[in-house]
């Protein structure tokens, strides 16, 4: 339950209770807020426990409870963006033996059929720079060097 709802309906039934002549302290109703409020606002209670009593009304404490209840919306949604963010760090650093690609593993790997030979040409590895989808001759790094000496 939100905690707007949550501090509507506490007014409401003390509201209901003052009409019926039953007048409850604001104290009390203080005291059952914090023993209503789920684990994850225990740090909240003793902080609030450690606050003056002239600042203890029942109006300061639905308004901390209220930017309360927004901080940890914001803490809960971080924590789970990062979650996601873990999660896809770790797949881009799975890497395939077949294809030295990141991301995929060699049973998932989209040059496993060697049917076209585009997807051949692509599997060969340089012997100069160790890099795949070339040969050797064909090595841009290579042909520049001997150019590079060839050209002075």
């Amino acid at each position: 339950m939100e905690m707007s709802v949550f501090l509507s309906k506490v007014q409401e039934l003390q509201n209901k209770l003052k009409q019926l002549g039953e007048e409850i302290s604001d104290r009390l109703i203080i005291t059952k807020i914090l023993m209503s409020l789920p684990e994850k606002y225990s740090y909240f209670v003793s902080a609030w426990e450690s606050t003056s009593d002239d600042k203890q009304t029942v109006e300061n404490l639905s308004a901390r409870l209220l930017i309360e209840e927004e901080r940890l919306k914001v803490k809960s949604d971080s924590v789970g963006e990062s979650v996601a963010l873990q999660a896809r760090k770790q797949v881009k650093t799975i890497k395939c033996f077949k294809c030295g690609k990141e991301g995929h593993f060699i049973k998932n790997c989209r040059y496993n059929s060697e049917k076209s030979s585009s997807n051949n040409r692509n599997m060969k590895r340089c012997y100069y720079c160790n890099k795949m989808g070339h040969l050797k001759n064909n090595c841009r790094f290579r042909i520049g060097k001997d150019q590079a000496l060839e050209n002075p």
